[in-house]
């Protein structure tokens, strides 16, 4: 849905409006098409679009005509979006077509069959950060929570002895250690928290130690870059993904963010593998955020992902616990 989504905002250009009619000619049933419909409409609406009823509204620089077709062929279903724009003349008319493989009865899947995504808020800075991470409780020790910013690991304890995933948590500043980077420092920093191996990659640093005891943490020059691993979606090619250990109906989950750039809000789609060989297939809902989703990320043998969002509403940077849960 999404690849359909960007076709069209691509065709709209600077169309600040839309009038979008759908029309089936698919297998599909009355209550799929809309479901699928309703999809569609909240990629739009995501990428700030201002729907309005069709027929509403006449082709010009500011809003535009969209008309919908849910066909098939025989390998499976295709959608058609026919974009008018300006005045709507035939120089104004652009065609997208996304060709969907998977049967007509798995495009709207029953709610009791399908993933639902939660978020908690963890942390909020204004500043900047690359990843993070929580520590549990040990030998009498609160919760530890680790920043990875740019330069510097940063790292916090609670306050009190509640779970850390809960709201609320209260945080103090506990220490900080210098990521030192070789000179010139790299442009397009990214980093990650390797909580298993005790140690964080930065670019073009490695930094390991215990991270009970920030003092031991040293940081030496590394070629090796942090490992994301690329959606292979169809329609999700520009995706970061995260592996759960969550396990539904014996299938792996997989976490996978929007295409969008670092300007749009973002949302985080689940995903379901029946073998490591299988096509992913989208169950549930996606979960929505603010703004660009800067990292996402799982640690092995976790059912849980972080997530770092660039809120483009308020302005901090905000670090999310994303669960998945199996409703089957």
């Amino acid at each position: 849905m999404r690849t359909l989504a960007n076709k069209i905002a691509a065709a709209a250009g600077t169309t600040q409006s839309l009038s979008v009619d759908v029309r089936n000619i698919s297998s599909l049933d009355p209550s799929d098409a809309s479901a699928v419909r309703q999809a569609l409409e909240a990629e739009l609406t995501q990428r700030h679009f201002r729907l309005m009823s069709p027929g509403s509204a006449q082709p010009s620089g500011t809003a535009a005509q969209v008309h919908v077709t849910f066909s098939e062929g025989v390998e499976g279903l295709v959608w058609v979006a026919e974009i008018l724009t300006g005045n709507g003349s035939e120089d104004d008319r652009q065609v997208a077509i996304v060709a969907v493989a998977k049967p007509a009865n798995d495009i709207a899947r029953d709610a009791k069959d399908s993933l639902i995504l939660d978020k908690k808020l963890i942390w909020e800075q204004p500043d900047a950060f690359l990843d993070f991470a929580l520590l549990p409780p040990s030998a009498g020790i609160n919760s530890t929570l680790l920043i990875l910013e740019p330069g510097r690991l940063v790292f916090y304890r609670s306050l009190d002895s509640q779970s850390v995933a809960q709201s609320g948590a209260q945080w103090q500043l506990w220490q900080s250690a210098t990521i030192a980077h070789p000179s010139p420092r790299p442009r397009d920093e990214s980093g990650q928290i390797d909580l298993a191996a005790q140690r964080v990659i930065s670019s073009d640093v490695v930094c390991a130690g215990d991270f009970q005891q920030p003092q031991t943490m040293k940081c030496a020059p590394s070629n090796r870059l942090p490992g994301v691993r690329k959606a292979e979606i169809p329609g999700h090619e520009e995706s970061e993904m995260a592996d759960l250990a969550t396990k539904c109906s014996e299938g792996n989950v997989v976490l996978g963010t929007g295409n969008g750039d670092w300007t749009q809000p973002d949302s985080i789609q689940g995903f379901e593998l029946a073998n490591p060989q299988a096509q992913p297939v989208a169950s549930g809902e996606p979960i929505g955020m603010d703004g660009p989703i800067i990292s996402i990320s799982a640690s092995p043998n976790v059912s849980d992902a972080r997530a770092v969002v660039h809120n483009l509403k308020s302005g901090p940077y905000e670090g999310y616990i994303v669960t998945a849960t199996c409703n089957h």
